[in-house]
């Protein structure tokens, strides 16, 4: 020691002394710091895996007494090893929901050792130390009680995060964050705030069929999300409780790149797609509607650029399905997913292909080659609001039908929608008087030959009355010289305007005379003065019937 503090008296080594006693203490001060802030030494029952992680000695040092799940937790998202906080003797991962014990939805009974706290996560994300230690694969929480909201909104995070069989009772809070992907499965979840997400890969809010159903009890807000790769709600329960009939996942203007399936739904509210951009299938089958109040589907202006499925649903009498100025490259649904009658929303909605028959099984090539039933879809056009008319829904199953070649059966749909329009339409009383005229001559063009049909029938009409009119002598010849004419050849004569055989210039009824004729065994006063007066009908109702055939076939009037 004589011989340290002589060395110190030595030129210059002054300063090398007060350098050294400096850093001795700066030493000392980080390590009284240290050992301040986080409470004392790491816990003396952390296992060795724990003691040897960088990321848990630097957690441990801002958050002081690190649960066990906590440990596991960050262990996993050094390492990427699995991070299942649930005890060492349940059966995980096979069957988890299978013990009461590990039932998310009763995590609030859980041990403390099974806790994370959110405000730990939020500094696992967004410290820039704690960051370089986030193993690539992403942080994956299994079994795991998380009491309050995990609040990460407007920040980016740099790996996904999952998050299995956990019981989260305030939810998640990632409104305008930005992250590679983001998992909930299988867990008991409050509300969910993802407003303006932008999720590079997947959005998997589902559970599994198996063991166990995601329970969201609150709103999803997915509006304006962006997910780059697909959309999943399958088997989740998103109940609203004493909030029912109102938006249970509000998705207004979400953009998907890939599906979005909420395959196996259950919810007592509406989801709400309105705006939402669908770059492949809109899957809603399997899905049950609950409860008393408004239930269903608003998907107006949604654009999916494949399959609208709505296939096997469970509806109420309050269940709606509203697809109004939609667009979506295939419908596939059937009868029994129908809503109710005044349920049914699809003026504007434009599809290019339909389910067959109600067959949801036929894959989309074989889709343009079957037969729709007409009669069946003339049914679901049916269960649009009641004392409303809409021309477009009639003439885009039209559409669909004249494409697949079926003529007769769009010319049913269209006729379906003249008589609609006839009931429901604000229609003046001249164009009711003729829409009515047209309906009963020539189905408003569609069936221009009724007009035949009712031209042979005047002229049968006309020459029986003609017949009856030589019988009672009040048919007069105009030139004494001529001879009777047929009857028929006389009213279809007198009947068609572009066929003129001069006969009614030879015959004409005495408006003065009247006689007797038989007819079918009976006797019958003719007058020649009613006569005269029908036939001028006759040569009316050809020149109307005339036209109007001419007007359908070159169509003039409605046609396909």
């Amino acid at each position: 020691m004589e011989f340290r503090l002589k060395a110190c008296t030595r030129p210059g080594s002054r300063f090398v002394m007060a350098a050294s006693v400096a850093m001795l203490c700066g030493v000392i001060a980080s390590a009284a710091f240290a050992a301040g802030r986080q409470g004392g030494a790491l816990p003396a029952a952390m296992p060795p895996w724990a003691a040897n992680d960088p990321l848990i000695q630097l957690a441990a040092s801002r958050f002081p007494d690190l649960t066990g799940c906590e440990l596991i937790v960050l262990h996993g998202a050094s390492t990427g090893a699995a991070s299942s906080c649930a005890p060492q003797n349940s059966k995980i991962p096979d069957a988890l929901r299978s013990e009461a014990s590990n039932d998310p939805a009763r995590g609030s009974a859980w041990s403390s050792d099974r806790e994370v706290r959110a405000d730990l996560l939020r500094w696992l994300f967004l410290d820039r130390q704690a960051r370089q230690y986030l193993d690539p694969s992403g942080v994956r929480i299994r079994a795991a009680r998380i009491p309050d909201r995990v609040d990460l909104h407007n920040f980016t995070i740099p790996v996904e995060l999952e998050i299995d069989h956990s019981y989260l009772p305030r939810g998640i809070d990632l409104r305008g964050a930005k992250i590679p992907g983001l998992r909930l499965l299988n867990s008991y979840s409050g509300q969910l705030r993802l407003g303006a997400i932008a999720v590079t890969h997947d959005l998997d809010l589902e559970g599994d069929a198996f063991s166990g159903v995601s329970y969201l009890p609150g709103l999803i807000d997915l509006t304006s999300a962006q997910i780059g790769g697909f959309l999943m709600l399958g088997e989740s329960r998103v109940t609203l409780g004493a909030a029912a009939g109102q938006t249970a996942i509000g998705a207004m203007g979400l953009s998907v790149r890939q599906n979005a399936s909420l395959w196996g739904l259950q919810t007592d509210g509406v989801v709400d797609l309105r705006n939402a951009n669908i770059n492949a299938d809109l899957e809603i089958e399997y899905a049950k509607f609950l409860g008393a109040g408004l239930t269903g589907l608003e998907a107006q202006n949604v654009t999916v650029k494949d399959a609208l499925i709505w296939n096997k649903v469970a509806v109420t009498p309050n269940t709606i399905f509203d697809v109004t100025d939609a667009r979506v490259g295939s419908l596939i649904d059937d009868d029994k997913s129908w809503p109710h009658p005044g349920k049914l929303y699809i003026d504007g909605f434009v599809y290019s292909r339909l389910t067959c028959d109600g067959d949801n099984t036929l894959p989309f090539t074989e889709f343009t080659n079957c037969r729709l039933n007409v009669a069946s879809r003339l049914k679901w056009l049916g269960l649009q609001p009641s004392g409303t008319y809409y021309p477009q829904p009639y003439l885009q199953l039209a559409a669909i039908l004249k494409a697949r070649g079926d003529l007769s059966g769009a010319r049913r749909v269209l006729i379906a929608g003249q008589n609609a329009q006839m009931r429901l339409g604000h229609l003046s009383l001249a164009q009711r008087l003729w829409g009515w005229l047209l309906w009963a001559t020539i189905d408003y063009g569609y069936e221009s030959y009724w007009a035949l049909l009712w031209a042979a029938l005047l002229v049968v009409i006309g020459g029986v009355f003609v017949r009856m009119g030589h019988d009672a002598g009040v048919m007069k010849p105009v030139e004494p010289v001529r001879k009777q004419a047929a009857p028929l050849v006389y009213s279809l004569d007198v009947f068609t305007p572009i066929v003129d055989l001069r006969l009614q210039r030879n015959w004409w009824p005495d408006p003065t005379k009247s006689g007797t004729a038989t007819l079918l065994g009976r006797k019958i006063t003719v007058r020649g003065s009613i006569l005269r007066a029908y036939l001028w009908f006759h040569i009316v109702a050809g020149y109307i019937l005339t036209v109007l055939f001419v007007a359908g076939v070159s169509g003039l009037v409605h046609s396909v």
